[in-house]
């Protein structure tokens, strides 16, 4: 049984990128506008999430190159 390799194209994972970055800068802009520090830690925590996940597209595009 062989494995046929199906081109790829970056188009999806650059879409990914510009989706994870926009949620890392919407949250990133509340943790500069509140004041409840439990809803900073809890916005922060998702950001970093999100900057993960910008770290995983990456990867990604770099593979499909």
């Amino acid at each position: 049984m062989s494995i046929r390799h199906t081109p790829v194209t970056i188009e999806p994972f650059s879409q990914l990128l510009e989706m994870e970055t926009k949620a890392f800068n919407l949250y990133s802009s509340y943790v500069e506008k509140l004041k409840d520090d439990e809803l900073i830690q809890m916005f922060d925590f998702i950001r970093k999430q999100e900057k993960g996940h910008m770290e995983i597209a990456e990867k990604l595009i770099e593979l499909v190159q």
